[in-house]
């Protein structure tokens, strides 16, 4: 590996856990890089890892938590998503169901 590829070992931040009922200060590191921002964007490089899954559902709870966000968009199937709009305004259906199948990603 050449010296332009290596990463310091300031930009390497291990996570203690994936466990989204963990603690959270072993987050802390991303206030300097949340600051006051009123909206983060959260990106994935593939979908249903359940690694991936994990870290997310971590991330948001500290952003709640720690930040005070109170919102959460997500990407899916604009069919599908019907079935969660009407849900989230008071309509019928089980939440396992809702989830299950109106949500694509």
């Amino acid at each position: 590996m050449n010296a332009s590829a290596q990463l310091s070992d300031e930009a390497v931040i291990p996570l203690l856990t994936l466990d989204p009922a963990a603690a959270l200060d072993d987050l802390e590191w991303l206030d300097r890089a949340v600051g006051d921002a009123r909206v983060v964007a959260i990106g994935e490089s593939a979908h249903y890892n359940a690694e991936f899954l994990r870290f997310r559902h971590r991330l948001v709870r500290y952003l709640v938590e720690r930040h005070g966000f109170s919102a959460h968009a997500m990407e899916t199937g604009f069919v599908e998503s019907a079935l969660v709009d009407d849900w989230v305004l008071g309509g019928d259906g089980e939440l396992d169901e809702v989830m299950a199948t109106g949500l694509t990603s």
